[in-house]
C-alpha cells in the first residue's frame, strides 16, 4: 500500500450532504437517461408495429390517393435486401384507406393486411384510442366503407389490441386479413402493396435506419428485373418528423440536465473537500513538516474526494435502478396518451449508456476536484503548526 493510500484510509469525510448531493446527482443522472431512452424505444417501437422501420414501395404508394398500385409479394431480390445487415424481418403489406363506423360514430382509418397476421377472415384488430372513441368492445361488430373503383361496404368483427395509434394526425391504423382487402381491391392473391423493414434493435437510429433504407433502395435500384418495378425507400423518421423532431428535442433536454447534475456533484463535492482540507490545515502543515510534497499531498485528498464520489456513485445508481424497476413492474407514473403517445412513463435501462455517462461524470467530477487541491499549496507548515 502507498503512503498516499494509507494517510487517505485514516481519512474521515465528514460533509454528508456533499455525499447525498452526489448520490442524488446520479440517480438523476440514470433516470433521465432511461426515461430518454425509454421514450425512444417505445415510441419507434409503437410506429415500426404499424409502419415498419422502413417501407419499400412504388413511388405513387406514398401518396394519399385511396388506391395503391399492386406489387408482386415474390419480387426477385427480396432475398438481397433480407442479406443487409441490420435487417431483422422484411414483410409484405396490403393497405386501404376507408371509413368505420359503430353507431352515430365515424372515423377515417388505415386498414393494413399482414402476410400470415394469424387474424381470422372479417376480423379487425383496432387500436385502443379508436376503440374508445367508437366504443367498441371484442366481438363488436363495425361497418367499414372503403372507395376501391366504386363505393364497397364490409362488416367486421372488432378485436381490441391494446396498443394505441401514432402520429400527431392520430392515424388509425387497422388490422385486417390481407385476403379479405385484396378482395376489395380486387387483387389477385400475392399481390401487396408495399413491404416493411423491421431492424434489428441497435440500428433504430436515425443515421443506421438511413444507411440500411439507402442499401436498400439502392438494392432495389440495382437488382430489378425489366418487368419489377423499382422500390422506393421512405424511413419512418421522415414520416414522422414531427415525432422524431419530439425525442431530439428530449434528447437534448436530457444533455442539459446530465451537464447540471454533473456541475451540482462536482460543486457540491468541491465545497465537501474545501471544508475537510480546512479541517485537516494541521496535518498538511505536518505533512509538508516531514517532507512530503504538495503534490503527494493533493493526491491524498484527491483519493478521499473520489472515494466520497463513487460511494454517491454506486448508491446514486442502486436507488435509480429500483425505482425504475418499479416503474417498468408497475407502470407507477401515468401519462396522458393523447400528448405523449404513451400512458405511463417508459423507461429502458440502457446499459452500455448508462456505464458510459457514469463513468465520464465520474471522471469530469473528479477533475472538479483538482481545483480545491490547489489550496494545498498554500499552507504554511511553520505557522500551521505554531497554532497547533
Amino acid at each position: 500500500m502507498s503512503v498516499e493510500s494509507f494517510i487517505s484510509s485514516r481519512i474521515r469525510f465528514g460533509s454528508r450532504l456533499a455525499t447525498f448531493a452526489t448520490a442524488f446527482s446520479f440517480l438523476v443522472i440514470v433516470i433521465a437517461i432511461a426515461v430518454c431512452s425509454g421514450f425512444r424505444h417505445e415510441i419507434i417501437s409503437i410506429a415500426a408495429d404499424q409502419y415498419g422501420d422502413i417501407l419499400l414501395a412504388p413511388p405513387e404508394n406514398y401518396s394519399d390517393t385511396a388506391l395503391h398500385t399492386p406489387v408482386p409479394a415474390g419480387i426477385s431480390y427480396l432475398d438481397s435486401i433480407r442479406a443487409i445487415d441490420g435487417i431483422k424481418e422484411v414483410r409484405g403489406v396490403v393497405r386501404l384507406t376507408g371509413i368505420v363506423r359503430a353507431g352515430d360514430v365515424f372515423e377515417g382509418v388505415e386498414f393494413k393486411g399482414l402476410e400470415q397476421s394469424g387474424l381470422q377472415p372479417m376480423k379487425a384488430e383496432i387500436p385502443s384510442d379508436l376503440a374508445s372513441r367508437l366504443r367498441l368492445g371484442d366481438g363488436d361488430r363495425m361497418l367499414a366503407y372503403f372507395l376501391a373503383g366504386k363505393l364497397k361496404a364490409r362488416r367486421f368483427e372488432a378485436v381490441s389490441s391494446g396498443a394505441p395509434s401514432l402520429g400527431t394526425g392520430r392515424e388509425f391504423v387497422v388490422r385486417a386479413n390481407a385476403d379479405d382487402l385484396r378482395r376489395v381491391l380486387g387483387w389477385a392473391d400475392g399481390q401487396v402493396s408495399e413491404f416493411e423493414i423491421i431492424l434489428d434493435e441497435k440500428y433504430r437510429n436515425g443515421y443506421d435506419m438511413q444507411a440500411v433504407a439507402f442499401a436498400a433502395g439502392a438494392t432495389a435500384m440495382d437488382s430489378a428485373l425489366p418487368d419489377e418495378p423499382v422500390l422506393i425507400p421512405q424511413t419512418l423518421s421522415y414520416r414522422f418528423p414531427e415525432v422524431f423532431g419530439w425525442m431530439d428535442l428530449i434528447d437534448n433536454n436530457v444533455s442539459l440536465i446530465l451537464i447540471l447534475m454533473i456541475m451540482v456533484a462536482g460543486f457540491n463535492m468541491v465545497s465537501g473537500l474545501l471544508i475537510l482540507l480546512f479541517h485537516s490545515t494541521g496535518t498538511i502543515g505536518l505533512l509538508k513538516a516531514l517532507g512530503m510534497k504538495g503534490r503527494d499531498i493533493g493526491r491524498v485528498f484527491l483519493r478521499v474526494g473520489t472515494r466520497v464520489t463513487g460511494t454517491g456513485l454506486l448508491a446514486g445508481n442502486a436507488a435509480a435502478i429500483a425505482l425504475i424497476a418499479v416503474q417498468m413492474r408497475f407502470h407507477v407514473i401515468p401519462l396522458n396518451a393523447a400528448n405523449y403517445f404513451v400512458s405511463f412513463v417508459p423507461v429502458h435501462l440502457d446499459w452500455g449508456m448508462i456505464a458510459t455517462l457514469d463513468l465520464a461524470a465520474f471522471v469530469a467530477v473528479n477533475l472538479i476536484l483538482l481545483l480545491p487541491c490547489l489550496f494545498i499549496s498554500h499552507i504554511d507548515p511553520a505557522s500551521t503548526l505554531r497554532t497547533e
